[in-house]
């Protein structure tokens, strides 16, 4: 199966920016567990992932009003970008004719793809998820009560877990899953160096504009309704994630059929 080769080969082409992908995760998921344990609480796993995807709130420009970079989502998102966007271009350029001719299908091979891309980021967010419970594990769950609980609020008590696991953490993977596949599409189409560039763009953006046509609010919980009123729900969320999603597949797959993919030129 196609899909079979492309895991295992995908990601031993990318073993060493996975192994990279491990400590990067581990450093933030470090800085994580050190902002949660400033507190007298049960520091939860849900805390620290809380922290880790919390953003900052949307920005009004004022004199008054300090800017602040989400420097922790960035990392974590453009990295995994980093991850994922050179093997589809490798592939194609080395073996990928090969086997479009073995499957007799350019749709197989592209499909395949986008799935690659899916489980992969699947894996990532499971990667950190998994960290972060280690951290947990090895450093106790006890904070030091270093500060009072109204400087840093334990914000996991103040929601229920099906709404936790919805926003803080399927609503950012589908994000990412979603701006993965629009990287995908166009580094196929035009450039990979573009596809990095464009997905920069959309997450800069989206730190200056908050309306839910800018991808980058979701990965925010700090711009999601559980915790601003006019924030972004979890549906619009679903809704962005799949039309771009879509489009990225539907659009990507069109190109595959009609063009000479190494030459660029219209069949």
């Amino acid at each position: 199966m196609l899909f079979l080769y492309d895991l295992k080969n995908g990601w031993r082409r990318n073993r060493v920016r996975f192994a990279v992908a491990c400590v990067l995760l581990l450093f933030l998921g470090g800085m994580s567990y050190r902002a949660c344990a400033f507190g007298s609480w049960k520091i939860s796993l849900w805390d620290m992932l809380i922290w880790a995807f919390l953003g900052e709130p949307p920005y009004v420009m004022a004199k008054e009003n300090i800017f602040r970079f989400p420097t922790v989502i960035f990392l974590f998102q453009l990295y995994l970008f980093f991850c994922l966007g050179s093997y589809p271009l490798q592939n194609l350029a080395r073996e990928g004719q090969k086997y479009m001719l073995l499957c007799r299908s350019r749709s197989k091979w592209w499909l395949s793809k986008c799935l690659w891309v899916a489980v992969s980021v699947l894996c990532y967010y499971m990667l950190f998820v998994g960290l972060l419970f280690l951290i947990r594990l090895l450093f106790g769950t006890q904070g030091n009560a270093q500060v009072s609980l109204t400087e840093f609020p334990q914000y996991s008590a103040a929601f229920t877990t099906p709404e936790l696991l919805l926003n803080v953490l399927l609503l950012p993977l589908m994000m990412s899953i979603a701006l993965s596949l629009l990287q995908l599409f166009i580094s196929i189409m035009l450039s990979l160096q573009l596809a990095y560039l464009a997905n920069i763009l959309l997450l800069g953006i989206s730190v200056y504009w908050f309306t839910p046509f800018m991808p980058g609010n979701y990965l925010m919980l700090l711009r999601n309704r559980l915790v601003t009123p006019d924030g972004v729900t979890f549906w619009q969320g679903c809704v962005t994630a799949a039309v771009i999603s879509i489009f990225s597949i539907a659009i990507g797959l069109h190109h595959m059929k009609t063009h000479d993919i190494l030459s660029g030129r219209t069949l």
